[in-house]
């Protein structure tokens, strides 16, 4: 009688070995065709570029966040989730900067790890770096306030106390007497001095590190030997909040006088190596220049929701200030589909979320008057620069002070209000007198002042209303402003509103407000209804995210459903004509559950990624995970093998 246990225990045996050989010649002969890639590279192979990139969950894992601490986790598994993929792929890949506040990376890769990193399933939007440039006698009086007295609602003056104003540029003499007791909070946001083939970078950061939020990070650059400027910042900043100053027989200070600052400097030295890129934009490629960068652009902001969000400041961000733009527009589709506007956007909408409002300059590229002696762009005409093209941004052009076009000004249907921003053409104008590096005054004009003016003014805005939204202010700028009228070569002629601030202000006068929002009750658990005792003047109705609730006689209740831990639940009051006020209440309902489990923390800020250890990325392992036809092709022999293995242990039985 045979014995069927040592038959089969034959056809496993040669089984096994079959699979072992048939695997092996596999891997071998794949190899041939398609080689095992190679380790990630600790250094460059050949020119270097940096790109922004903004990841999400797969279907099937975690995905649900909804306070900020676990959106902050959720960005973190997401940001290790990715960085680990990233980290077993070919090519050099140094990590600059992860973002807190979205799901977003900026990475340097040469050419092997940019097709690495758009290979990355995970990946929502990819953008190259980008670099851009930066784009009062008094414009106080043409707003309608005076430098002693501020701005008057008709019985109060106002001269932005209580609030702040965020500046992203190329760096502030924060020393300069304007400045010099404004700043609460800076920070700086560059790269790490490296070296490439194709360029040398230099961090604008003390110490040369890629970022700092030490006192004295946002201190003007040494432009010393390049074909820079160094001093936009400074004038910038002194336009929104400068403290009174003389010079002269004249007084002069930005338009919320009283207002504080927060300093961003995204600064970066570009050395240009010969036969490489033209960083510069000069029609050289030996030349030095300092820009400022997307990334850091981006990081500012990023920066700007994590102060709101933490509230480790004693007043509220009411609007963050950004002189700066590239591209022209026509209309929101070409804006928002642009290189890198979707980041853009998304960081934008979160401010508004915040109640700060995204003030950019609209352009300075918009002559087109062949006369005045300037150069021309007659193909910029009815276009705004990016990102002030974009529908979250508050999108500003530059008058005179006798509410004429400055020459200068890009303008179209994406601009959102005028605001003076000099007109040295003008022999009614003679520029705006704003502060410079040497802490004296000088007679400038842009879209880059103008911008900051339009800050300032949201500045003393808030400190009549407090809670007034974003769309409020702006819609009131609108409605109280003076007509600005297009009628420049090749424009087509529209009417824009230049605000005046006295005006705006006696309009807030009957418009919602949010006085008072208090939590009921303590001891919340996830999911339970939390109800909020609201005072809410000249407002008929509150909505938070679970519904709309009515206000009678400036009194009501609102419901909002708890999520764990530590949370932040807006309410935004309206009246009969949509006219808006927003508070964000918080409160602590049971321990706090992100929902995203640990795991290793990879692709840090400065991190090279070059593999993971455990993960091998060679031999027969890094074939299959790396090699999808790899990995079909041993499937299928193994496939193959078992069933052989199965018949001859059916034909043995």
């Amino acid at each position: 009688m045979r014995d069927i246990r040592k038959e089969a225990h034959k056809v496993f045996s040669v089984g096994a070995l079959t699979l072992v050989v048939a695997v092996q010649i596999a891997s071998f002969a794949l190899a041939m065709v398609s080689p095992v890639r190679a380790e990630s590279s600790p250094e460059p192979n050949g020119p270097v570029k940096t790109f922004i990139v903004s990841y999400d969950s797969l279907p099937g894992e975690p995905a649900q966040a909804e306070t900020v601490s676990q959106k902050r986790a959720k960005y973190r598994w997401l940001k290790n989730q990715f960085m680990t993929e990233l980290s077993n792929t070919k090519g050099y890949k140094k990590v600059v900067r992860n973002l807190s506040e979205m799901p977003t990376s900026i990475v340097q890769v040469d050419a092997e790890g940019e097709a690495s990193l758009r290979a990355n399933k995970r990946i929502t939007t990819i953008a190259e770096n980008k670099l851009l440039d930066t784009e009062m006698h008094q414009a106080i009086p043409v707003l309608g306030g005076t430098v002693a007295n501020g701005f008057s609602d008709g019985t109060t003056n106002f001269t932005g106390n209580g609030t702040i104003v965020g500046v992203i540029d190329d760096g502030f003499k924060t020393n300069h007497p304007m400045l010099a007791s404004k700043v609460v909070s800076e920070a700086c946001f560059s790269m790490e001095n490296e070296t490439y083939n194709n360029v040398v970078i230099t961090s604008g950061c003390p110490g040369g590190v890629a970022s700092s939020t030490a006192t004295g990070s946002s201190f003007s650059s040494d432009c010393t030997g390049t074909i820079s400027t160094c001093d936009h910042g400074t004038a910038v900043a002194s336009a929104a909040v400068g403290a009174v100053v003389t010079a002269g027989s004249d007084n002069y200070s930005g338009v919320a006088k009283n207002a504080k600052l927060v300093t961003i400097k995204v600064f970066t030295k570009w050395q240009e190596m010969a036969g490489h890129e033209d960083w510069c934009n000069d029609g050289s490629t030996v030349s030095t220049c300092w820009k400022l960068d997307s990334a850091g652009i981006l990081s500012g902001m990023n920066h700007i929701l994590q102060l709101q969000n933490d509230a480790v400041l004693d007043d509220p961000i009411v609007a963050l200030n950004m002189s700066f733009g590239s591209g022209a527009y026509t209309n929101l589709t070409e804006c928002d589909t642009s290189p890198g506007a979707a980041t853009d956007n998304s960081l934008m909408q979160a401010m508004r979320g915040l109640n700060i409002a995204p003030v950019v300059a609209a352009g300075n590229s918009g002559n087109t008057d062949s006369g005045n002696g300037q150069p021309t762009y007659n193909s910029n005409a009815n276009k705004v620069a990016s990102p002030g093209c974009l529908d979250p941004a508050i999108g500003v052009a530059s008058s005179s002070k006798d509410d004429d076009i400055a020459y200068y000004t890009q303008n179209g249907q994406l601009t959102d209000i005028f605001a003076p921003g000099g007109d040295l053409l003008n022999a009614n104008d003679q520029g705006l007198m704003l502060a410079n590096n040497n802490d004296t005054l000088t007679a400038t004009q842009g879209t880059s002042f103008a911008s900051p003016i339009t800050a300032g003014g949201w500045a003393v805005m808030r400190q009549k209303n407090p809670t007034a939204t974003v769309s409020t202010v702006l819609r009131i700028m609108q409605e109280t402003g003076v007509n600005i009228v297009e009628d420049r070569p090749n424009y087509t002629a529209i009417t824009k509103k230049r605000f005046v601030l006295d005006d705006a202000l006696a309009a807030l006068n009957d418009k919602p407000s949010i006085t008072d929002a208090e939590v009921q009750g303590a001891d919340f658990t996830q999911g339970e209804s939390v109800e909020i005792a609201v005072t809410a003047p000249n407002a008929t109705s509150c909505t938070t995210e679970d519904d709309t609730f009515p206000i009678t006689n400036d009194e009501g209740v609102v419901t909002v459903t708890a999520s764990s831990g530590s949370q932040s639940h807006t309410i935004t009051c309206a009246d009969d004509n949509d006219y808006t006020a927003q508070r964000i209440v918080g409160f602590v309902a049971g321990a706090a559950d992100d929902g995203f489990p640990d795991g290793p923390n990879v692709g840090n800020d400065g991190d090279i990624l070059n593999g993971t250890p455990g993960v091998p990325n060679t031999g027969f392992a890094g074939l299959l995970r790396n090699n999808p036809a790899a990995t079909l092709a041993a499937t299928v022999l193994t496939s193959a093998t078992i069933a052989v293995i199965a018949k001859r242990y059916s034909a043995a039985r």
